[in-house]
Order: structure tokens, then C-alpha cells, then sequence
């Protein structure tokens, strides 16, 4: 049966399912509680456990009430009469101190998001529950569960830009999208020092993925590759047709371009013409436009192939999407983007000695 007693403040200890966060109560909160005390009496009475197996002197375990107990502690410094509190002691398990915890905050809203999380957290492991069992014990959904748990995988920086309010938690979720910690802690400083807005967030990490990750910029259809298969060349046809006009206005395959063909342009007549490099004469068996470059020599096929692939890609519309030589030369590794086609021009001197030597 519940009693109420007496018992001394120091006997009390935390509830082991408290956030370690709420343990310490800040000095102007303990002083408010003080006067509340002091003026009004002790008004709910806590709740508490004792201890198993039974100290010298009995230990007990606040179930609820921690903050009035704070205010006691605090009014004991300078006065007689409160090194004790009366308390209801009763028969609690392990689970049921757990769930006066989550009802209190249900109640008072005193957690925050990150101290909730590590709550569910502690719950799950504890009482060995799924989250779909804790969220039907608490009136939630298991999708509300999983997203306030998700929140323990962000840096410690950053829970504490969340437990700050400097960002929200909707803000946390999304930074979890990054999977690179510094690079999450970097945008998550700078949503804050910017103020940015959720849908502001999502948009630039959204650009930052599509940027780390060309592969899932969108690819080109069947219909769209040319039918031919060149060796260690690859043509894809550019969407944008008026960009070879603007930037290679003048150049032969306009015209072809216009008319809505794929015909590709000369890659030797073009590197040639563009870098003022030297004759470069391909292996035998390398396509070579008919009638156009240099003619093969008639050498006989390697036996051992090159490990060096070469790999250009050259739009319809003339402009260069990208030069991407795989080899043993780090520089030679070189992304083309259309905002960079003048950095892979002066490139070209570099790629066609290269490619000489790799065609001699």
C-alpha cells in the first residue's frame, strides 16, 4: 500500500529513466521552485521507489516531483525545517518509471527533442519493445518514433544546435541526408548563421548530393545513344541545341545540328585544330572517320592490351559534356562541364600527347 512519508532530501536519487540533461536543475529554476514552497507549502506531494535490496539507511528513487525536490534542497541551505520532504513511496517496476517520465513530458512539453529521443532510446533497449509497441503505449505513430530516434545520429554539434532551438528538429532530420559528418556539421553551422528556412535546406543539399554524385543526374535514353559503338569513344547527342550555335557559332556541324541529326564532328581534326598539336596517327583498328585523318598503319594487334581506357565524349552539337582519361597520371583524370569547356580546351595539348602515345 502507498504511505506517505518523511524522508531526508540527500536519500533521494534520480529516476534512472531521467535525462542526464534534467539532473541538474539551474539555480533560477530551484529558486523559483523555493519560493513557490515557502509560500504556498508543498502542494503535490512526489512520487518515489525504494531502493532493492534495503540499504543501512533507506534509498529511494524520485519517480516524479525532481524539481520540487530541488526546492527543498535549495531552502535548506538557509533555513530549518527542510532537510526533509514528505513523499509517497510506492511499488513501481523499472517500465512504469520509465512511463511516468514520458507522460510527464507528454503533459508539460519539458523535453526536448534530443532528451526525448535518448528516453525512447533507453525505453526500447531496456524493456526489450519495438518501436510499434512504444508508440501504441503512447498514443503515437511508429513513424513519429522512428523519426524522434533518428535524431541520436546526428553529431553531437548539431543535437546541440537542436536542443539550443538554434535549429529545428524537422532541420535534423533532413540534415541526415548527408552522410559525410564535417560536411554535415558545415551546413547545419551555416542553416543557422543564415537563418534558412526547411524548404531552403532540402533544396541545397539536394543540389550538394546531385553534385557528389553525377550518376544520378538523369541519363540518357536508348533512343537518344547513337547506334554505332566506337571503341573507346562514346558520343552522347546534346539536349540543348542552341548551345553549339552560341558557343561554336561558325563550326561545320551547325548545319547538321539544325537539322536534327547526330552526325559527330572529327575528333582529330577538331583536337588538332583547336590545340595546334601535331599529326597524331591512331593504331590500327581505331575507327577514323572514312576518308578523314590520318590512315592506320598496318601493324599487327597487341597482345597485350593497354590497361589505360580512354574514354570522350563529344555531344552532337560539337561542345565537349566531358574528357575522362582512367590511368596511372592523376591530372590526365579530368571532369568536363560545360561551365569549364575553356580550362578543358587548354587541356587538349596534354590529352593529344597523351593519346600519341598511348595510339604509337
Amino acid at each position: 500500500m502507498d504511505k506517505i512519508v518523511k524522508v531526508p532530501i540527500d536519500s533521494i536519487k534520480p529516476n534512472p529513466f531521467q535525462p542526464a540533461s534534467r539532473i541538474e536543475v539551474p539555480e533560477e529554476v530551484a529558486i523559483k521552485y523555493a519560493e513557490s514552497i515557502k509560500n504556498h507549502g508543498l502542494l503535490q506531494i512526489p512520487k518515489v521507489r525504494q531502493i532493492f535490496p534495503k540499504y543501512e539507511e533507506n534509498i529511494y528513487e524520485m519517480a516524479d516531483g525532481w524539481l520540487r525536490l530541488s526546492g527543498y534542497k535549495w531552502l535548506n541551505e538557509g533555513e530549518k525545517g527542510y532537510d526533509k520532504i514528505p513523499v509517497i513511496v510506492e511499488d513501481l517496476t523499472d517500465q512504469q518509471m520509465a512511463d511516468i517520465v514520458l507522460e510527464t513530458n507528454q503533459v508539460r512539453q519539458d523535453l526536448n527533442p534530443i532528451e526525448l529521443a535518448a528516453v525512447y532510446q533507453k525505453y526500447l533497449t531496456s524493456f526489450n519493445i519495438t518501436q510499434t509497441e512504444l508508440a501504441r503505449a503512447r498514443n503515437k505513430s511508429q513513424g513519429e518514433i522512428s523519426n524522434t530516434l533518428r535524431l541520436l545520429d546526428l553529431p553531437a554539434e548539431v543535437q546541440g544546435l537542436i536542443i539550443s532551438r538554434e535549429i529545428t528538429e524537422t532541420h535534423g532530420r533532413c540534415l541526415l541526408q548527408i552522410k559525410d559528418k564535417y560536411q554535415l556539421r558545415l551546413i547545419a553551422l551555416q542553416a543557422r548563421d543564415e537563418e534558412w528556412s526547411v524548404n531552403t535546406l532540402a533544396k541545397n543539399i539536394e543540389r550538394l548530393i546531385e553534385q557528389q554524385n553525377p550518376k544520378l543526374a538523369e541519363q540518357p535514353t536508348k533512343e537518344e545513344a547513337p547506334p554505332q559503338e566506337i571503341p573507346n569513344v562514346r558520343f552522347i547527342p546534346a539536349k540543348e541545341y542552341e548551345l553549339h550555335k552560341e558557343m561554336h557559332e561558325g563550326d561545320e556541324a551547325s548545319e547538321a545540328e539544325e537539322k536534327g541529326t547526330d552526325k559527330p564532328i572529327n575528333v582529330w581534326d577538331e583536337a588538332k585544330k583547336t590545340a595546334g598539336a601535331a599529326t597524331i596517327t591512331p593504331q590500327a583498328g581505331t575507327h577514323v572517320p572514312p576518308g578523314e585523318g590520318p590512315a592506320p598503319e598496318k601493324t599487327e594487334p597487341a597482345t597485350v592490351l593497354n590497361p589505360r581506357k580512354l574514354t570522350l565524349m563529344e555531344t552532337s552539337t560539337g561542345v565537349f559534356a566531358g574528357i575522362q582519361k582512367l590511368g596511372k597520371n592523376p591530372y590526365m583524370k579530368t571532369i568536363v562541364s560545360l561551365g569549364g569547356l575553356e580550362e578543358a580546351i587548354e587541356m587538349l595539348p596534354v590529352f593529344i600527347a597523351e593519346a600519341e602515345e598511348f595510339w604509337s
